[in-house]
């Protein structure tokens, strides 16, 4: 039996204009480009079309695939049990649902840690505010990581928090 070719492809539910989406599209991009594998990549996928992408992908013979789809796996999770040949990397769940999945994480709330901690004491009024986009586990962790950041640095601190129901779309949240 010959070897089987290599493909990996990144599903993107943001554009690769988004900040986020860019980084997944970029590493994803590059691991592939180092490892001399063909990559491709579709942006901008509604989540009602995921499972769809997903297993096209698959079915045309990707073998890796990267997720920036954070908190909406539930269309990879049936892919992941039906095609365990195939390798699966996705962004901040709690664990692994399949032997083929791996997890990839961000860590922003380190960062969200650091932004709060500064809005807190550069505040002169001691009113702050943050904008986040979907409520998503990892979203979530990183309005935490804000707060305790903010809280650390002016324990009296009023933090207004709004969501805008998008992940990228700049003129909202204006």
């Amino acid at each position: 039996e010959g070897k089987r070719e290599i493909k990996a492809a990144a599903i993107l539910v943001g554009n690769v204009e988004n900040p986020y989406t860019v980084n997944v599209y970029s590493g994803a991009k590059k691991a592939a480009e180092e490892a001399g594998i063909p990559f491709e990549y579709s942006e901008a996928v509604d989540p009602a079309d995921y499972e769809r992408v997903v297993r096209e992908y698959f079915e045309r013979g990707f073998n890796i695939l990267f997720s920036d789809m954070s908190g909406y796996h539930s269309s990879i999770k049936k892919a992941a049990n039906e095609y365990d040949d195939v390798a699966i990397l996705v962004s901040v769940e709690p664990e692994p649902w399949a032997p083929n999945v791996s997890i990839y994480d961000a860590w922003f709330q380190d960062g969200c840690y650091l932004a709060g901690y500064l809005a807190g004491l550069a505040s002169k009024t001691g009113v702050i505010g943050a904008v986040g986009s979907y409520m998503t586990p990892d979203v979530v962790v990183s309005m935490n990581g804000y707060i305790e950041g903010a809280k650390a640095a002016n324990p009296d601190v009023v933090i207004r928090l709004t969501n805008v129901e998008t992940w990228f779309d700049p003129p909202k949240v204006m």
